[in-house]
């Protein structure tokens, strides 16, 4: 997957519309991202994130607009607006995600995947979206890798929670990152050292592929999509490290606790944990290959 287009409808996402004299202002001081960037000319669409007072994410969503005083707004949800837009438009948190259309109910498609392969697809481009991944009101927008992600203008004015997140990003240290997993059998040493290869051997900038798809020892219960896991040296005690969140064949997102800041896209440069660390379930059956997103290095 991520060779041949594909067609998937995004069933899990919702429309809201937000118009009239002013909407503009209202959704400025409101949002992550600075609203007056969008133009009818373009660009007409940018990710943008709605915060909480403690500057924390409540939801992940896309401002696109429409028209002088009408904008869209895809987010996660099933009911939508009724609208008539039908433009293509590349999707602007990162190139590999492809192109995105705000269609109406009625616009006749033929999917040609699943949206379950769109969130494996996401999942291999290490992009968060949604509650599964943006847990509400509980992770913060850094966290979550929205500033790298282009959810966030640090130039604009005031908006809610914009207290704390500019705070963080220019005076504290970012120690929580999204990373992307691969998962296997702990005891298949020899999976380990293919999968290994396989994946240090894409480009940096290139997300996963569904070449590193390999069965599990087990199928994952339920509780296990959010669980957490472990570094162990060896040496040591195994130490919580991380939380997985979305889940895709034997791949995952990861929301990562890092061993130094990482502030800046640049930060990804370094290994979030010690060399000679290994990343494990609690159970320890199963070993985690870590990987740092594309999108830091596109």
């Amino acid at each position: 997957m991520g060779l041949a287009p594909r067609l998937v409808a995004l069933t899990d996402r919702a429309i809201l519309r937000v118009a009239g004299e002013g909407s503009d202002r209202f959704l400025q001081g409101l949002c992550t991202q600075d609203v007056q960037r969008l133009s009818v000319s373009g660009p007409s669409v940018l990710p943008a994130a709605f915060l909480s007072p403690k500057g924390k994410v409540l939801c992940d969503a896309m401002v696109k607009r429409q028209d002088t005083n009408e904008y869209l707004v895809p987010s996660s949800g099933t009911q939508s607006a009724e609208m008539d837009s039908s433009d293509y438009f590349a999707d602007p948190r990162f190139e590999g995600l492809g192109h995105r259309a705000i269609l109406p109910a009625s616009h006749p498609t033929s999917p040609s995947a699943s949206l379950s392969d769109y969130h494996f697809w996401r999942v291999c481009c290490g992009v968060p979206e949604g509650p599964g991944d943006l847990k509400i009101d509980e992770v913060m927008p850094l966290h979550g890798n929205l500033d790298l992600l282009n959810f966030v203008s640090f130039s604009k004015g005031c908006y809610v929670g914009q207290e704390l997140l500019t705070r963080t990003k220019h005076r504290g240290a970012v120690r929580r990152r999204i990373f992307t997993v691969v998962a296997m059998d702990g005891s298949d040493t020899a999976l380990g050292r293919k999968l290994q290869e396989k994946v240090q051997s894409l480009p940096r900038s290139t997300p996963l592929t569904a070449e590193l798809i390999h069965p599990l020892p087990r199928p994952l219960q339920g509780e296990e999509k959010d669980m957490a896991i472990f570094s162990h040296s060896g040496s040591s005690d195994p130490k919580q490290v991380g939380t997985l969140q979305t889940w895709s064949h034997n791949m995952a997102l990861c929301m990562l606790r890092c061993e130094g800041a990482f502030n800046e896209a640049s930060s990804f440069e370094n290994s979030p944990l010690p060399n000679g660390v290994e990343i494990l379930s609690a159970s320890r059956d199963l070993r985690f290959l870590v990987r740092a997103p594309p999108y830091v290095f596109s």
